[in-house]
């Protein structure tokens, strides 16, 4: 489903996130090969964030590329995909709150 508008499919990409918690987290790295790991996103609304250290393999691929694809499943089979633009954020109350 192509979708414009966040609003139109908040409440449930909310309510599968709450309920999946985790998904498969997909970069490409600097050799241009997927590299998939799983992951725990804490979401705010279209705002997944994720923490990772500055050193790691997921930093090193999105200084290359950006872009991330965002898998989770359940055995009831409801899934979300998320096709997303990371980027870094560093103002420290963020990261204390969402901590």
């Amino acid at each position: 489903m192509d979708v414009d508008n966040f609003s139109v499919i908040a409440e449930e990409f909310d309510r599968r996130v709450r309920k999946i918690v985790w998904c498969n987290f997909t970069t490409i790295d600097r050799q241009g090969r997927p590299r998939s790991r799983m992951i725990h996103p804490i979401w705010e609304g279209a705002t997944g964030w994720i923490a990772t250290g500055r050193q790691s393999f997921k930093a090193k691929h999105l200084a290359v590329n950006p872009y991330v694809s965002l898998t989770y499943w359940d055995p009831d089979h409801e899934q979300i995909y998320a096709e997303c633009h990371a980027e870094w954020d560093d103002d420290q109350e963020i990261k204390q709150r969402v901590w």
